[in-house]
């Protein structure tokens, strides 16, 4: 990602739409060691997830994690 390579000492957040809800894109960003906010339209995926209290990650449905966020808004 060239972002990471203009702006080394920089903090990158990668934001995209659906069309980014890919794993080989999570893994790209991942990989950079950056954040990232994808909209995610595929609630059946399995991803990983860190539980920082047992300090290890554990694989959960995407559907059962978007069911106990609270709802936030803003007007």
């Amino acid at each position: 990602m060239q972002t990471c390579r203009l702006y080394p000492d920089h903090h990158v957040r990668f934001v995209g739409d659906a069309g980014l809800d890919d794993q080989k894109m999570f893994v790209q960003v991942a990989d950079l060691n950056q954040e990232f906010i994808f909209h995610a339209c595929h609630l059946k995926r399995i991803v990983e997830v860190c539980n920082e209290r047992l300090h290890r990650w554990e694989t959960e449905k995407l559907q059962d994690l978007v069911d106990c966020v609270p709802c936030q808004a803003a007007f």
